[in-house]
């Protein structure tokens, strides 16, 4: 099993149009727009989907020796 982590804060009011959910409103640290003002490939970069597929791609390619 492999997780994936972004930090981050919930705003008090949306802000952009792109993505679903909680896009709107959550602003990811160290970031000055929130996920549903990204462009799609910017967000799916640094997602928690990503952050854990990259973890299992590293075990994978791991030398279990």
């Amino acid at each position: 099993m492999f997780e994936g982590v972004l930090e981050g804060r919930i705003l008090e009011m949306g802000r952009g149009r792109n993505g679903f959910g909680y896009d709107p409103v959550f602003l990811a640290a160290g970031q000055e727009r929130t996920l549903a003002e990204m462009p799609l490939a910017e967000k799916n970069r640094m997602s928690h989907r990503a952050r854990a597929f990259a973890s299992a791609a590293a075990f994978l390619a791991s030398d279990p020796a």
